[in-house]
């Protein structure tokens, strides 16, 4: 026996691994009696989410558990040491104005420690005013000088993505180079342009020759012209698992349609797959492994070698996620989003801007734009520069949690895309309308959960700052992409803090109205020990609307608060105290205000079950609480204050 051996064996001697039953007995202990199983939580995915996991959870999913990094189903990463030998593709889109501008930036961000490169162009997202190469002309001026052997190009054009391969082709024979010496991808996503604007305004079939002629080209070439995305669902409302089954067929349905001209380990390696990363951390880790491992299981079944079984994924920072109120948070959802990213093993990784929701991306403010640029790929360099996560393989290996979850995530998306399979492929499923409900379903519950606050958006509505001096705008309205018909129902993009801003809106349109900023009065009773937490609460609650407070601390008559309301001159209060308290104060408080202003809006903190017909009786007109409805209470304030 070793001496390794031996200290292992003494370790296993000393130290006994509790059973899973004594750590659910410990937690229990420390919630005072209540079941662990209380305080577990259903995610957007279906999954039960439990408070703690151990290796019984795991003990039986040997494909996951049993696999190392770089072998089949590569949940662990397609390379057996990670990062070490290529890291991932630090990507961003570079804000200009001409050629000239962009070429200049592209220098000297790639001498920054930018790898690659990200075009859009104002088809693929039509809120953005930027320059994009239209013909092959441009694309000399602004790759002048670029080595696109060691620089990857993305290029996102939107609509007849396969028309640009004309201005690549173009720009390769001008320059004397070979598809072999250009890398990067394009966005040829003819299901995704149908699912985010209804129709197509080319022929499918043409778009698909134009793909096959570049593709015959491309034999050893690092382009991936075919970029299957799960974006146009996920920035729609959709969760991972409905993201990752849309992404599974879709890709399906583009084989089928090209291995009559193609063999599947030459086509697999045109196609890569773009996901998107938000918030939700671990759900965005086993996402990416999950995918990893049900691309390989479809590339096997169709007769794809190792090497073709490793899917080649492009990550995309959610725009859904993203709030242009105190939009210095984005900073840090886009670095959980990075961190996600990268420990679940992207080859590409583009973030946005922090500011993009509020700047639109335009490129006249020169210095803030290079600012926030810069902010957004050191984000990406710290992480592999300082926190050396180019240094470890698959450090969520062996992580019970995101073990179980990756398995989770997978059978639920597999499942999904069975049921998409029998109706006939993505394309018939579309034309069903089954993807847009099971998305709506998702954006439906999505709504109601930040409503409710069960979802928070740091700034917007909780925890807002109404002393930042970014000026909120309203979100551009996108230019018009209907068509006179529409084949499927497409998907509108979803932004969380929308409705959260619109709402401030409101506060600076009644601010240049009245002159006033509008402001609730807060009726306090009692110590200051029984009412704070409801003041706080409630003070948090009304600013979420941009709406100010008046607080003079605890009264301990009803006469005087009743007084100090009506002297401020407000037309809108909210009681704060205990439920003890209230059963006094109440009634005649309420009472002696209406008396005095019948048309004066009543609210009460808290939801005291047993009295809230005694009190909507005495003239208590609304109750603010956790589970209240925040936007529908804070619209009817707003209707009640002018």
């Amino acid at each position: 026996m070793t001496e390794h051996s031996d200290i292992v064996k003494k370790i296993k001697e000393e130290f006994s691994s509790p059973p899973k039953k004594d750590w659910m007995l410990v937690a229990e202990q420390s919630l005072k009696g209540k079941p662990v199983e209380k305080i577990s939580s259903l995610n957007y995915e279906g999954v039960n989410v439990q408070p703690i996991y151990s290796k019984e959870d795991i003990e039986t999913l040997n494909q996951i558990t049993n696999s190392t990094p770089g072998s089949f189903p590569f949940v662990r990463g397609k390379n057996f040491d990670g990062y070490k030998t290529k890291s991932w593709e630090i990507s961003q889109p570079i804000i200009a104005k001409d050629s000239a501008e962009f070429n200049a930036k592209l220098k000297d961000y790639l001498s920054r420690g930018q790898t690659s490169v990200t075009c859009i162009s104002n088809d693929y997202d039509n809120t953005i005013t930027n320059f994009f190469p239209k013909n092959s002309t441009e694309f000399s001026k602004a790759f002048d000088g670029i080595d696109l052997k060691n620089v990857p190009i993305n290029f996102f054009v939107g609509q007849n993505a396969s028309k640009y391969l004309e201005i690549i082709d173009n720009y390769i024979e001008n320059h004397n180079l070979s598809w072999s010496d250009i890398q990067g991808g394009l966005d040829f996503d003819p299901i995704a342009d149908l699912v985010t604007k209804g129709n197509c305004n080319y022929p499918l079939e043409s778009a698909f020759n134009d793909l096959k002629k570049h593709l015959k080209k491309m034999a050893n070439s690092r382009f991936c012209p075919v970029s299957v995305s799960g974006l146009p669902y996920r920035e729609g409302g959709a969760d991972a698992v409905q993201e990752l089954a849309f992404i599974l067929a879709t890709s399906v349905h583009y084989l089928r349609n090209l291995l009559n001209d193609f063999d599947i380990d030459y086509l697999v390696k045109k196609i890569r797959l773009v996901l998107s990363t938000g918030s939700d951390f671990f759900v965005e880790i086993a996402k990416i492994r999950a995918v990893r491992m049900l691309w390989a299981k479809i590339i096997k079944e169709f007769g794809g070698n190792l090497e073709s079984q490793k899917a080649n994924i492009y990550i995309k920072s959610l725009e859904m996620n993203k709030s242009s109120l105190d939009i210095y948070v984005n900073m840090l959802r886009n670095t959980t989003e990075a961190l996600s990213s990268i420990i679940g093993g992207c080859d590409t990784l583009e973030l946005l801007n922090f500011d993009s929701t509020v700047k639109n991306q335009k490129s006249e403010d020169l210095k803030d734009i290079i600012f926030s640029e810069r902010v957004t790929r050191n984000t990406q360099l710290v992480l592999a520069e300082e926190c050396l996560l180019k240094e470890v393989t698959d450090p969520a290996g062996g992580s019970y949690y995101i073990e179980y979850l990756t398995n989770e995530i997978a059978q639920k998306s597999w499942l999904l895309f069975q049921e998409i399979e029998k109706q006939g492929g993505i394309f018939e499923s579309l034309k069903l309308g089954f993807p847009q409900n099971e998305v709506a379903r998702t954006k439906a519950l999505r709504i109601k959960n930040l409503a409710t606050r069960k979802d928070v958006v740091l700034g917007a509505n909780k925890y807002p700052n109404l002393s930042e001096t970014q000026q909120i705008t309203e979100s551009p309205e996108p230019k018009s992409t209907a068509h006179t018909s529409q084949l499927i129902t497409p998907i509108p993009k979803f932004r969380a803090s929308e409705v959260f801003e619109t709402l401030r809106m409101r506060a600076i349109e009644f601010q240049k109205k009245t002159g006033k900023t509008p402001k609730v009065y807060i009726c306090a009773m009692g110590p200051l020990s029984k009412h704070k937490a409801r003041v706080d609460f409630t003070t948090d609650f009304l600013h979420v609307g941009g709406i100010e407070t008046e607080y003079n601390g605890g009264f301990s008559g009803y006469e005087d608060a009743a007084k100090a309301f009506l002297e401020s001159g407000l037309n809108v209060v909210v009681f704060c105290s205990s439920d003890e308290i209230y059963t006094e104060f109440v009634p005649q408080l309420s009472r002696l205000i209406k008396k005095a202003k019948p048309f004066t809006k009543i609210i009460l903190a808290g939801y005291p079950a047993d009295k809230i017909e005694e009190y909507k009786n005495a003239g208590v007109d609304e109750f603010i609480h956790i589970k209240a409805d925040i936007v529908k209470i804070l619209q009817d304030i707003y209707n009640d204050l002018i």
